[in-house]
């Protein structure tokens, strides 16, 4: 392959990944057409971008935007994954199709320039999403300020029950 041929790859590579900062390593090696056809489609639908890359021009994109510690990631066929509506969901997806076709497998990622291990995507398809997070704390802001205002309620109603009782009384 011409240098002219690599530069234009590393430059597309380098427009695609300039402002993504999560995402993953995967390989589709062994995939077959259909398989791989199936995979792009359902990630497609869900915003999800993959794209296989050629190790050596990978690292050099990779190492000019800042992210250290890919490079023995970057060993065999490799592909790279981004997109979603964050990395907790593209995690999940990614090792979702894992599970349905065990020939697909992930390699390791990338998290905030920083390199993961495949374990670390693993642990990462497990945490809630922003939105669950999001979701759990106003549930909790609900919930303690409906408990609150129970407190309230009931300490009113006995105030005004006495209240009432010694109304009666003295009438």
């Amino acid at each position: 392959m011409s240098r002219y041929v690599k530069r234009l790859m590393m430059d597309e590579l380098r427009r695609t990944l300039e402002g993504v900062d999560d995402f993953l390593f995967v390989d589709l090696e062994r995939l077959n057409a259909n398989e791989a056809t199936e995979l792009r489609l359902a990630l497609r639908e869900r915003a999800i971008r993959v794209r296989v890359v050629k190790n050596t021009l990978a690292r050099i994109v990779l190492r000019e935007l800042g992210i250290e510690g890919a490079d023995p990631i970057l060993q065999g066929p490799t592909a790279i994954a981004w997109g979603g509506d964050s990395i907790v969901e593209l995690a999940r997806e990614i090792t979702e199709w894992t599970k349905k076709i065990d020939r697909f497998r992930i390699k390791g990622g990338v998290l905030a320039k920083k390199a993961i291990s495949e374990a670390d995507v693993v642990a990462l398809s497990r945490m809630p999403t922003r939105e669950e997070l999001i979701g759990r704390i106003v549930s909790l802001l609900v919930g303690s300020g409906t408990r609150v205002v129970a407190l309230l309620q009931g300490a009113a109603g006995r105030v005004v029950g006495q209240i009432k009782s010694k109304a009666e009384q003295e009438s």
